[in-house]
């Protein structure tokens, strides 16, 4: 059995409740993971009420951040280096829907329609996406979009699809697939392939922030552009 006392360890809060630890990891670690109760890091398991955050630490592919309550002592966040596979077993098994929800407020608060700042801004590899087509430019982009997808909702530049900057210098349309409501489609562009539409799939949460927050002048004034 895992013991912390395995470990080169440091205290960075002390005696918090959970949220308070949350709270402190979100603020200060924009590359936080969310995993269900019970995960344990290192062999060492973690507590929680329906979301547990495990972070890590800026510039780095080594060192991980996490709360961890020891019995009779409470709540700690722990920040433990010189741990490289764990950083890379939490990059890749990290819980999407509990990652999403609360990166997008979801979970409890209405979302805003404006960049998000979470780990999800990496790169698509992050997500179950497909490549619809590539393009030359925006343009022929957002006419596929708008020929394909009735239920097309336009956003200021400035908007992020899951934390992802989609391509678009004026304005960015943002779709929900006829075919299953729990995916989006929007522009993208690659460095090496240049002008994409790509399909997010299964991002239910997203979809409802896009229904939720589009913007109603711009959304309106390009579908009479096009009518």
């Amino acid at each position: 059995m895992a013991c912390l006392n395995d470990y080169n360890y440091e205290i960075l809060l002390s005696h918090c409740t959970l949220r308070q630890g949350e709270e402190f990891i979100r603020s200060k670690y924009w590359e936080t993971y969310y995993f269900e109760p019970g995960f344990q890091v290192l062999g060492l398991r973690t507590l929680g009420e329906g979301a547990i955050p495990v972070a890590i630490e800026d510039n780095t592919d080594d060192t991980i951040i996490f709360t961890y309550t020891k019995p009779c002592m409470g709540t700690f966040v722990l920040r433990i280096p010189g741990v490289p596979d764990e950083v890379k077993r939490v990059r890749t098994g990290y819980t999407k829907s509990l990652t999403l929800d609360r990166w997008t407020g979801s979970s409890g608060k209405t979302a805003r329609a404006e960049a998000i700042t979470c780990p999800l801004d990496v790169s698509l590899r992050n997500f179950n996406y497909d490549i619809l087509s590539h393009f030359k430019t925006f343009r022929e982009c957002e006419k596929f979009i708008r020929s394909k997808y009735w239920e097309t909702y336009y956003f200021p530049p400035e908007f992020r699809v899951l934390g992802l900057r989609p391509l678009g210098k004026d304005y960015i349309p943002v779709a929900i697939d006829d075919k299953d409501e729990n995916n989006l489609i929007f522009p993208f562009h690659d460095s090496t392939m240049g002008p994409l539409v790509i399909r997010i799939n299964g991002v239910p949460s997203e979809v409802k922030r896009v229904r939720e927050n589009y913007s109603k002048d711009l959304t309106l004034k390009k579908w009479k552009e096009t009518s």
